[in-house]
């Protein structure tokens, strides 16, 4: 596992002060010295040793993972050692890391790692999700919105839900069907036909009917099985009850990168990295060939980096390898626009800059990566979608990268100017190397 210690160090300097008075004396014997007790400095504690997720990295191998190849294209999922899984899913699948990740404001960090033999797995995610919010009962099980919410097939102005239980999991049952059980459980499998139960669904107290034929079947406390339609009626007045914490953040982005290392038989590491942003939607904005106008974006970005020093004779040393974050600012020109030259039209462009390690030091003062104009995304594909290449500055040109993203945001009648835009990107400066990811909105 690429997870080495990458402490943060306090040096200090102590000095032991040594003082002397010299006392006199009415003796004829003169003078007598005395040894004052030395006064000890107060000494500074250190501060503690920070763990961070892709720190002490084998710079060498991430200089050819990045120079030879190309970091993941956007998709709705990650793709991590060849398996597919969807975001929410990495809870399951990977073990949360006891590791910190650099601060990006505003944006919530995670370290996920697995290990599978010879091949340990390091994430890190991104993600500017807000808390859910609070909403009335009757506006979130409203008649409009039955059948779209927590198993509800339909709803009354009363508030009276009919649940789809068949399609019930344990965790469902246990969550939303909190019924309670009193005369219900037995030691063993009790099944019982068509009763009426007190419970609560979602939180809310109320009562459960059978609107046919129904069976709920339970193990000691635990609810295993229901059977048929059932009716939910809340006891309380639906005008006053609140859900708390139901509505989801309708808009987040997210960003990751992720670092696959390989440990071979004669112990040598080779690395494979990825990269990844997007929206909570997967689809994007769609098709942009029917918007005007110019836009600005501007966000974060995070990756892998390697730096490299080279000594008198020109021979390359990896200086340090880890995690990045930087600025990602864009450009884009929608559609027909007398103040915009032609070929800049239905294009879009930027840099990558301000590239900080995870103790949020300058990497190099000279690192700004272009983002250079893509080709027109009028008629890209996916729909609003864009591609281009990296350059570093003048003096600092290695090779050429590549970057690609996609817009983000709802469309709506007018086809509005998308609200973000979401990429990855790659780029190689003399010194050093990057692969990342961008996710950036759209400024006032």
């Amino acid at each position: 596992m690429s997870r080495n210690m990458n402490p943060i160090t306090v040096c200090c300097a102590a000095v032991l002060m040594l003082g002397l008075a010299a006392c006199g004396s009415d003796d004829d014997d003169g003078g007598t010295a005395m040894m004052m007790e030395p006064e000890m400095p107060e000494m500074p504690v250190p501060e503690p040793m920070v763990q961070y997720a892709f720190g002490g990295i084998d710079g060498a191998a991430v200089a050819k993972a990045i120079g030879e190849g190309e970091p993941e294209t956007m998709t709705a999922v990650f793709t991590v050692d060849g398996e597919t899984l969807e975001p929410a899913a990495m809870a399951a699948a990977f073990t949360a890391g006891m590791t910190v990740v650099p601060e990006i404001p505003g944006w919530a960090g995670s370290v996920h790692t697995r290990a599978n033999g010879s091949v340990a797995t390091t994430v890190v995610n991104y993600t500017d999700i807000e808390a859910a919010t609070d909403a009335k009962y009757s506006e979130y099980y409203s008649v409009d919105a039955a059948g779209t919410r927590d198993l509800v097939a339909s709803a009354t102005a009363a508030g009276v839900l009919t649940l789809d239980v068949d399609a019930l999991s344990n965790a469902d049952e246990r969550a939303l069907f909190g019924i309670d059980r009193t005369g219900l459980t037995a030691d063993g499998t009790t099944t019982r036909t068509n009763p009426e139960i007190d419970g609560r669904f979602n939180g809310i107290p109320g009562k459960f009917e059978c609107a046919g034929s129904c069976s709920i079947t339970s193990v000691g406390d635990n609810v295993t099985a229901t059977m048929g339609t059932w009716t939910f009626t809340p006891t309380a007045d639906v005008a006053g009850i609140v859900l708390e914490g139901v509505v989801p953040d309708p808009e987040y982005l997210n960003l990751a990168v992720w670092l696959t290392s390989t440990t071979a038989r004669d112990g040598t590491v080779s690395h494979e990295i990825g990269t990844f942003g997007q929206s909570n939607d997967a689809t994007g904005y769609g098709t942009v060939a029917m918007v005007a106008g110019t836009a600005s974006y501007a966000g974060p970005a995070t990756g892998i980096y390697l730096r490299k020093t080279f000594d008198p004779d020109g021979n390359v040393t990896p200086a340090a390898a880890g995690q990045f974050v930087a600025d990602a600012e864009l450009t884009a020109y929608f559609g027909e626009d007398d103040n915009v030259a032609a070929v800049d039209q239905n294009t879009i462009k930027g840099t990558v800059d301000n590239f900080r390690d995870s103790a949020g030091e300058t990497i190099s003062e000279n690192w700004t990566l272009t983002l250079a104009r893509s080709g027109k995304f009028a008629t890209a594909t996916p729909a609003g979608s864009f591609s281009g290449i990296t350059e570093a500055p003048e003096g600092q040109i290695a090779a050429e990268g590549t970057w690609s993203g996609q817009f983000q945001g709802e469309p709506g009648a007018n086809n509005a100017i998308p609200s973000g835009a979401t990429g990855v990107f790659h780029g190689h400066f003399v010194n050093g190397h990057v692969a990342g990811a961008f996710a950036v909105e759209k400024e006032d």
